[in-house]
């Protein structure tokens, strides 16, 4: 789990340079006000740029406490045999950090016609 903290960290360094500089026209505004930045970024933007800052955060914070959690249960566990007369409450102290920074995840995530995941088919035509 460690290991994905420095992907994390780059994720969020390449978020911070996104600029939309798409110029005044309506369609222009638009993309501004949806990537939502018109400066470097760091996190403090609206849009999809800050949102996907913010999850990254999220997800950032989320495995450093799972990481700290796992340590700590393999400190006082030394045995799996120990650690499978662990009560659920106890392992749910453990979580608790965890889960409070995965459920933060939901409120960031880029969500509707703006972003988020799905699938689907598009097309257009530019010159």
């Amino acid at each position: 789990m460690e290991s994905l903290l420095p992907h994390i960290d780059a994720a969020m360094e390449r978020l911070e340079p996104v600029v939309a500089a798409a110029g005044g026209l309506p369609a222009g505004r638009t993309l501004r006000a949806t990537v939502g930045s018109t400066e470097k970024t760091t996190g403090k933007a609206a849009g999809l740029v800050s949102a996907y800052y913010s999850s990254l955060t999220d997800l950032k914070s989320g495995v450093t406490d799972l990481v700290a959690a796992v340590r700590d249960m393999a400190k006082k566990y030394d045995r799996l045999e120990d650690l499978n007369q662990m009560s659920a409450a106890q392992l749910q102290k453990y979580m608790q950090d965890t889960t409070a920074d995965f459920d933060q995840l939901d409120k960031h995530l880029p969500t509707g016609s703006a972003g988020g995941s799905g699938s689907g088919s598009g097309g257009g035509s530019g010159s």
